[in-house]
């Protein structure tokens, strides 16, 4: 006589399990809402569920994207490693050798991976005016005008809310 086993249903992973997906979509839902304008009481009338959930499921949403992105940038990172890897190999006895081009080749492509994998400290940038321009000279808007009088010989104003003299 044949052995029966007995039929279990399928078991769920945590990734699979329905509330799972559902609260996934929900998600996806509340983030479209939220990108067209909805406010959380509107995304969470929409959807069925309070303000709170609305927020949370928004910010959950943007938080697992976010580390998709960083999972997908790693992957790129890796690959464009291994492309500099073959490269590398590609001209190293001859960079080792003294050929002085191949030698070029192999610092050039140190330099993007260094640059690739943040090696390098960050650039220094100067501030500047909104027209980037001119230096940013670190003044009020008050010390900017005053200093514009001088130049343009005009008299000085009072500021703003002191006394005047009187004109009797």
């Amino acid at each position: 006589m044949p052995e029966t086993r007995k039929h279990r249903p399928a078991r769920h992973t945590p990734a699979t399990r329905p509330d799972v997906l559902a609260a996934t979509a929900r998600r996806a839902d509340a983030i479209r809402l939220r990108i067209a304008g909805a406010t959380f009481t509107d995304i969470g009338q929409q959807l069925g569920i309070d303000a709170s959930t609305a927020h949370r499921d928004v910010c959950r949403g943007l938080t697992a994207l976010h580390d998709e992105i960083r999972e997908e940038a790693a992957a790129l990172r890796a690959l464009e490693n291994a492309r500099l890897d073959v490269l590398q190999c590609g001209v190293w006895e001859a960079a080792i050798s003294g050929s002085i081009p191949h030698l070029e080749a192999v610092l050039a492509i140190m330099h993007t991976r260094a640059r690739l994998n943040g090696l390098y400290a960050p650039a220094k940038i100067a501030a500047t005016d909104p027209t980037g321009e001119n230096s940013y000279l670190g003044m009020t808007d008050h010390e900017l005008r005053e200093a514009a009088r001088q130049v343009l010989g005009l008299p000085a104003q009072p500021m703003e809310g002191t006394a005047h003299a009187d004109k009797s």
